[in-house]
């Protein structure tokens, strides 16, 4: 069979290596996270599946989402999603993306938060609202308005 041009590539790892040389100023790190995103995949899982056949159809997402990356989108828009302390928060682009930096922050407030502690805890302006659900999440007698 020959391949055209518009085929996808044999495997995923080429599938990757072919994006990767689109944009040479982007890591691999930034083309895995979104294969892992289409595929449904953990990172271990897209490694034991790096020379599977490509299906079609998530090449072509995997390449969309890949451009729009390449255009310099942030992950956490391209995947709808970003992790703060430890657990998933929707994002959109009207709303800031949590940053992991930001988790010192939370850290510091928890330790100035005894567990156990009642009380009011206001977060005004601060964002996408990760900081306040993460206390109170890690502190549920304190109040968090």
């Amino acid at each position: 069979m020959i391949k055209r041009e518009s085929d996808p590539p044999a495997h995923w790892d080429a599938l990757l290596r072919e994006a990767l040389a689109q944009a040479p100023d982007l890591v691999r790190d930034d083309a895995e996270w979104l294969l892992l995103h289409v595929l449904g995949l953990s990172r271990a899982g897209l490694y034991a599946r790096l020379r599977d056949p490509v299906e079609a159809q998530a090449a072509a997402r995997f390449q969309a989402l890949w451009q729009r990356r390449c255009a310099g989108e942030a992950h956490a828009y391209l995947t709808g999603e970003r992790e703060f302390y430890g657990r998933p928060f929707q994002v959109t682009p009207a709303v800031l993306i949590p940053r992991a930096d930001s988790e010192c922050l939370l850290e510091a407030a928890l330790g100035c938060w005894p567990i156990g502690r009642a009380g009011t805890v206001v977060d005004a302006g601060t964002g996408s609202g990760a900081l306040a659900i993460s206390f109170a999440l890690e502190r549920p007698q304190a109040t968090v308005l």
